[in-house]
């Protein structure tokens, strides 16, 4: 994700299967602390993707938030697109004790459900960061 690879390059480059690699992304997760490096920051992108497990009907999907001030991926799950998931990566988000500004996403209703309002912005033009880090391109500044 860091390099914008996705499951399917992974398990191509290392030639095992994307059950395998699913597997072992979720149980070396279980294994890693995230240790923000601020204690403050302006903003969060929220974004979610997915891939696939041997069928394009069995998608799995992953939510993460990034911190593009620091370029810090601070919280990652992994499951089906849905509030629960997003519920789970604000619980880990909460654990890391740190303050946010905003939380920036798209149109995913979930978020908007989820999301503290007086916190939230919504839009494709809050998660250029998240996206172009995926793609490639420019950064945003944010209201304060």
């Amino acid at each position: 994700m860091l390099h914008g690879s996705g499951i399917r390059d992974c398990y191509k480059i290392y030639g095992i299967s994307p059950q395998t690699t699913l597997n072992l992304i979720l149980s070396e997760g279980k294994k890693v602390q995230i240790s923000p490096q601020q204690k403050y920051y302006e903003c969060i992108e929220i974004d979610e993707m997915f891939s696939f497990v041997s069928k394009k009907r069995k998608k799995v999907w992953i939510f993460y938030a990034y911190a593009p001030e620091t370029k810090e991926i601070l919280a990652v799950t992994m499951g089906k697109r849905n509030r629960k998931q997003l519920q789970s990566l604000m619980v880990q988000i909460k654990n890391l004790h740190i303050e946010v500004g905003f939380y920036c996403t798209d149109k995913f209703q979930a978020f908007r459900e989820v999301l503290p309002y007086s916190k939230h912005l919504i839009g494709k033009k809050f998660t250029k960061n998240i996206e172009s880090d995926r793609r490639s391109g420019g950064q945003y500044s944010y209201p304060l």
